[in-house]
């Protein structure tokens, strides 16, 4: 192989003789360059599970923001949306599912806390990201089998649920 199109072939696809075989694992040396076969570098667990984990803290600390989808989370994180669902393979949940399930959790925990009694079902919802409170009704009721507003009544105490604000 002689010229430009043999080192660009060299450098694409690794040191060959031409005839073929396989590329080399040590580098070669031709003339005055040397020629290291290209080796994808893997990516290691670490870093998977250090992203894995940035995107995990991503989603708690943005429940609010309704914006908040697995487009951008990958474009957050400057992924693709396809990148993001096999971080997420191992942990045996969807990225939107997460996004989901952490809303609903935060929602939970507002609806039990009497620091929140004031606040109307429809406000919590908004204020963990749910545009649509029919949305945010028929997630809740498909996670605890109970509306919001159920929920509320059995685990706010006594005399701290508001009475009628809108729900």
């Amino acid at each position: 192989m002689n010229g430009t199109i043999g080192i660009r072939r060299r450098a694409a696809t690794g040191w060959s003789n031409g005839d073929g075989t396989a590329p080399q694992t040590s580098p070669r040396s031709h003339g005055s360059f040397l020629f290291v076969p290209y080796l994808p570098k893997p990516r290691s667990p670490a870093s998977v599970d250090r992203l894995l984990d940035m995107m995990l803290m991503h989603v708690r600390e943005h429940l609010a923001d309704p914006a908040l989808q697995v487009g951008e989370l990958a474009r957050r994180h400057h992924v693709s949306v396809s990148h993001v669902y096999t971080l997420f393979e191992p942990i045996g949940i969807t990225p939107g599912a997460y996004l989901r399930e952490q809303r609903l959790l935060a929602a939970r925990a507002m609806l039990s806390d009497p620091r929140y009694a004031w606040l109307a079902t429809p406000d919590i919802a908004a204020a963990v990201g749910f545009l649509e409170r029919r949305t945010f009704d028929r997630a809740f009721r498909r996670q605890y089998g109970m509306t919001p507003n159920s929920w509320r009544r059995q685990h706010c105490p006594s005399g701290s649920a508001p009475a009628a604000l809108g729900q």
